[in-house]
Parts: structure tokens; sequence; C-alpha cells
């Protein structure tokens, strides 16, 4: 495996900047404000989130980073939605 420039691995800067992007969506979703959304709100909490790993990674990167996360965080509220739907038959 080929270092990147500044010496580090592809593979450790792909982990870290998931690690990171992965907090991201953390704190986005902690932020989003009460229900119903206001789409602009929305808009605006998602873009100055995706804006802070701008020239960090490579655009697609980023993009199917950020699709993986925010999937993952659909199963997982999902997966609890079904135990609490079990809990209450």
């Amino acid at each position: 495996m080929r270092p990147a420039k500044n010496g580090i691995s592809a593979p450790i800067l792909v982990q870290t900047s998931m690690s990171s992007q992965a907090h991201s969506v953390q704190l986005l979703l902690k932020s989003f404000p009460q229900r119903p959304f206001d789409q602009k709100v929305l808009h605006a909490l998602v873009v100055k989130e995706v804006q802070k790993f701008q020239g960090k990674s490579f655009t697609d990167n980023v993009k199917s980073q950020w699709e993986f996360l925010l999937k993952n965080e659909v199963f997982t509220l999902a997966v609890r939605a079904c135990v609490l739907h079990s809990d209450h038959l």
C-alpha cells in the first residue's frame, strides 16, 4: 500500500474521515429541531455539517460515507422501533 503525501496510508485516512463523519452525523441528528421539520432548517444544518469535509476527501467518497452512515442510522432506529413494538405485544 502506497502512503499518502502526508505519510499516512489511505485506509487510515478513510477510517479517520469515516469516524469524523459518524460523529458529525450524530451531532446533526441531535441538532434537528422539533417536529414538524422545516425543510429549509434541515437543509441548512446538513449543508453546515457537509461543508466541514469539503477538501478533506473526494466529494464522491464523502457522499458515499454520509449515505452509509445515514442508512445505518435509519436501520438502527427501525430495529429500536421493532424492539419497542415487540415489548408491547
